[in-house]
């Protein structure tokens, strides 16, 4: 399963098509949807303040650093 917070890319991938703005995807990303239709994986929504992996991808406040690490059971290291 992959989440993503990007209703937009989602709708592209399930349902591709290529007009308007979609017209510069490259073809190689359509291999996600051939992945999708062939059940190799599943994507899904998930709200931002719920995505775990902005911890590693984004500048996050302490709080919310310290929330996205015990969501992903990751412990404190204390030299």
């Amino acid at each position: 399963m992959m989440f993503g917070d990007n209703k937009g890319a989602i709708h592209i991938v399930q349902n591709p098509v290529m007009e308007g703005q979609s017209k510069h995807i490259d073809i190689k990303y359509y291999f996600l949807h051939e992945c999708i239709d062939k059940q190799t994986f599943m994507l899904d929504y998930v709200p931002t303040h719920q995505q775990k992996a902005d911890m590693m991808t984004k500048n996050l406040t302490w709080q919310k650093f310290q929330d996205n690490r015990s969501r992903l059971n990751l412990l404190e290291f204390k030299s």
